[in-house]
């Protein structure tokens, strides 16, 4: 309004009626209250009071009767002894919740199925921290300042004649240090700072790596109560004995199922315990190039660029640093930048083996998969090759965690849960060793061989196959000890029994031949192979070659003999950590061997 004055209420306008949004016909009456009824409504059946939890029936869907399961911490603390009172009790639950009586097999199809859902996840998670770009920067800066401090090293940059090794470093000497000083620093500087403003995130990756960690531990402790709560299952339903036949077939069928489902939560448990480890171990070091460039910038460098600056002066006026007393301050700064920046490298994937019970189980699964539904008895052995180029594989624990891997094969098999082993390297240069067990397994590489006083000879040679092969031949009663001109008998002057060496014949055998490297003894290699393939009592080789050989002696082996299998490794931590670790360890191949060894052997008795 342009007037100034307050709004008001609108003018009436004459002959105008006021709108009626609800005529007065159209209001509603006022009900009577209605009298509330005498007794509750019931849809369907008679009312009753909620019953306590109990184990009487519970009445399903279409009429189908669930019987609760009887079971209690006690009963599955009898199935696991070692298990803890907390994990019987997730596992009751676990229990509790199973309806065995469905006949769509859904709890049991399902059973644990979300936990190796939440394990993809969680591995997810870690490969994309591990390889995200941020993790690759911090590294690639890590490595060239590396480089640098490399090329800056005060004991190559100040080398002085005098002495053969002396000599050899002063002619890599540069000719200008000063000047080398002058183009360097400043680069490492640069990498320096670079690193120390990347330094928050990589910190932030090492958490998150840890996080991930702790979701493997809980993942590790629910898979752990469903296996226990599976082998229940499967032991309980093993007892049963119902006069209803096809109630019994029913829960038969239940049972199996579970049993697989148990069966691969476990090899699921097995990779996320390595998991665990692994992810740990990587926390640590991405933690320690987060924290790598503390200090650097403020404490270190300026000290190294002062005490390099000392032995750059003594350099000029021809003195040594050693004699103007600034060679072993540098040198000590230097080390110590070197050791913050250096890493122990990436730790890889590989197994441990904690439960062997657990592992034969799976063995056994992976058997059935395979055809063989009952145990055949056979021999199990492993030749180790310790020549030289294999001496990292020890020292990294690789070699170890392959025997872990292969034991519980043994344990399967053997009927004394044996290993046979050997070690071998070139020319005669072998030994039998005392076999590994599930009781002296932990330690046994670093005991029986790396520290074997007795090995000295063998350890660390080159690589024959023939005398390890002649030496499985005559143990496993598949070759006269004469043949070999009693090798045997006497190995490095050293008797028979100094390695455990016995006979065990009339068994067939498998041999697991772990070597990185080509044989200088093909001929003589192969006439042995011949021998065995036409033996009365065969052994069957799993040839596991290591690294990025051809292998071209093992492949033409697999290929001629019927008995002699190949499987190429690229890494052998990974290999044995792998899920499918027994699939490769037990090929189809080596499985239709001993099944026609065992009919063979049926045939014979009969």
């Amino acid at each position: 309004m342009t007037s100034g004055e307050a709004d008001g209420p609108p003018e009436k306008q004459p002959g105008r009626l006021p709108k009626v949004l609800f005529p007065e016909s159209a209001s509603p009456e006022i009900a009577a209250p209605s009298r509330p009824p005498a007794e509750p409504r019931i849809l369907f059946g008679s009312p009753q009071a909620p019953t306590l939890k109990g184990d009487t029936p519970r009445v399903l869907a279409a009429g189908e009767v669930r019987r609760r399961i009887p079971c209690s911490v006690a009963a599955l603390l009898e199935i696991d002894a070692n298990a803890a009172a907390s994990l019987a009790s997730m596992a009751l639950r676990i229990v509790d919740g199973t309806n065995l009586d469905d006949h769509h097999f859904d709890d049991v199809v399902r059973f644990g199925a979300s936990l190796q859902t939440q394990h993809g996840r969680l591995a997810e998670s870690e490969l994309a921290l591990v390889d995200s770009e941020v993790l690759a920067r911090g590294k690639r800066l890590s490595a060239e300042l590396l480089q640098r401090l490399g090329d800056l090293d005060p004991d190559r940059v100040f080398a002085v004649r005098g002495g053969v090794l002396r000599a050899i470093k002063a002619l890599a000497a540069p000719r200008d240090p000063a000047g080398l000083f002058s183009q360097l620093y400043p680069e490492v500087q640069a990498l320096a700072k670079e690193l120390d403003a990347l330094a928050p995130e990589i910190v932030i990756i090492a958490k998150e790596l840890r996080a991930v960690g702790k979701g493997y531990a809980t993942l590790d402790r629910n898979l752990a109560a469903h296996i226990l709560a599976g082998r229940f299952l499967v032991h309980y339903v093993s007892g049963l004995q119902l006069s209803d036949h096809e109630r019994q077939a029913h829960y038969t069928s239940q049972a199996e199922a579970i049993e697989t489902r148990t069966v691969s939560l476990a090899a699921t448990k097995a990779t996320i315990e390595v998991s665990t480890r692994t992810v740990a171990a990587v926390a640590r070091h991405v933690d320690a190039l987060g924290h790598a460039a503390e200090g650097l910038l403020q404490e270190e460098l300026p000290a190294w660029h002062a005490a390099y600056s000392a032995a750059l002066t003594a350099a000029r006026t021809a003195q040594s640093p050693a004699q103007a007393g600034a060679g072993a301050p540098l040198r000590g700064i230097h080390a110590r930048i070197l050791g913050k920046l250096k890493s122990e490298g990436w730790p890889m994937t590989t197994f441990k083996l904690h439960k062997p019970e657990e592992e034969v189980r799976r063995v056994g699964f992976v058997l059935q998969k395979q055809g063989i539904h009952e145990r055949i008895p056979a021999q199990v052995g492993l030749n180790i090759d310790v020549s030289g180029s294999m001496s990292d594989l020890f020292k990294s624990g690789a070699v170890q965690a392959a025997l872990e891997r292969i034991l519980p094969v043994a344990l399967y098999f053997d009927d004394d849960g044996r290993i046979d082993t050997w070690v071998f390297s070139n020319q005669e240069k072998m030994a039998s060793l005392a076999p590994a067990t599930a009781k002296n397994y932990e330690g046994y590489v670093e005991r029986e061989i790396i520290s074997n006083n007795k090995l000295k000879t063998v350890l660390w040679g080159g690589t024959d196959y023939g005398p390890v092969i002649r030496s499985n031949l005559m143990t496993y009663g598949l070759m006269e000890e004469e043949a070999a001109g009693g090798l045997l008998g006497m190995i490095f002057g050293m008797s028979r029994d100094t390695f455990g060496e016995e006979t065990r014949s009339g068994v067939p055998a498998i041999n697991y031949f772990l070597t990185d490297g080509e044989n200088a003894d093909r001929d003589a290699a192969w006439t042995l192979l011949q021998k065995a393939e036409h033996a009365e009592s065969q052994i069957y080789y799993v040839m596991v070659g290591v690294g990025d050989e051809r292998f071209d002696f093992l492949r033409s082996a697999a290929e001629q003999f019927p008995n002699v299998g190949f499987v190429s490794v690229k890494d052998l931590g990974e290999f044995v950590g792998s899920d499918d670790a027994y699939e490769k360890l037990l090929p189809a191949e080596l499985c239709t061997w001993l099944k026609h060894e065992h009919d063979d052997e049926d045939d014979d008795h009969h």
